[in-house]
């Protein structure tokens, strides 16, 4: 038996491990003004955000081919592996399960395929990479790494502040059960959080930033008392805020490991500009 992990590039990795051998990464292509984009390749964030202020329209998600997919099972089958575990991004945004879902149905590659839905995307996926990984390596079973992943899952949080929800109403989905969302007429943020069921719902809409960072603050407060977290994860596309938010971020949790980097082009392109998301694990 030999097993190796397949993800995409929405998962924020740590360098050690995204060169790894047995790690495929799935590079997740996207199309503005009728241009593709492979966020490995042709575009960074700041020049998606340049080309998407220009052409006055949001990025959107090209689907991988069934071909392609295909033509990477075949590539693992040949370097001697017999089961794959696919960690995706939160089917609540991508397509990108359902074509996994719809490629183990179709291949006649014999590998045994083992999909997980991340629940979400960023840290939080790559967390559960990074899980498989040394369970991979501590030489377990494909279905106990599986159900490992999805305890590990329902013990993660992520938040995501938003300013504009146009990519999402492109790309994603938002939970039936979240309350009523305009954010037409002022100038709103909106603070979301992935369900322990993988929806996407809204937690509340201001036009006053403070008033939604005490939102996030307080959330963290009431963790305190039973599960303080000890690692975050911040990310966003700009420096500034990003340097904002880790500081009142600090204040509530000064104990914390708060680790703040930059978007991905891919994360960028799901969630457009103006974006935060903040990711915990209980």
């Amino acid at each position: 038996m030999k097993t190796t992990i397949l993800t995409d590039s929405a998962a924020l990795l740590p360098t050690r491990l995204s060169t790894a051998t047995n790690l495929k990464i799935l590079q997740i292509p996207f199309t503005l003004a009728d241009q593709t984009y492979y966020p490995d390749q042709d575009a960074s964030v700041a020049q998606l955000a340049n080309l998407q202020e220009q052409a006055a329209d949001s990025l959107t998600e090209a689907p991988i081919s069934l071909p392609k997919i295909t033509a990477l099972l075949t590539d693992l089958q040949a370097e001697g592996y017999t089961d794959v575990i696919c960690i995706h991004l939160a089917e609540a945004l991508s397509g990108l399960g359902a074509n996994l879902r719809q490629a183990v149905k179709k291949a006649s590659v014999p590998l045994n395929l083992h999909l997980l839905d991340s629940y979400s995307l960023g840290a939080a996926e790559g967390n559960l990479v990074v899980a498989a990984a040394q369970l991979i390596d501590q030489g377990q079973e494909p279905a106990d790494i599986v159900a490992h992943l999805k305890k590990l899952r329902h013990r993660q949080h992520t938040l995501l502040i938003m300013d504009d929800l146009k990519n999402l109403r492109k790309t994603g989905s938002i939970a039936r059960t979240s309350r009523h969302l305009e954010n037409t007429l002022l100038h709103r943020k909106s603070l979301l959080h992935f369900t322990k069921n993988g929806d996407l719902e809204v937690l509340l809409t201001s036009s006053r930033t403070k008033k939604i960072l005490q939102n996030v603050q307080q959330r963290l407060s009431d963790l305190t008392a039973y599960a303080r977290p000890q690692h975050l994860s911040l990310v966003t596309e700009d420096p500034e805020a990003l340097a904002d938010y880790t500081a009142e971020l600090q204040a509530v949790l000064p104990s914390a490991q708060l680790n703040s980097q930059l978007s991905s082009p891919t994360i960028f392109a799901f969630m457009g500009p103006q974006t935060l998301l903040l990711s915990w694990s209980e």
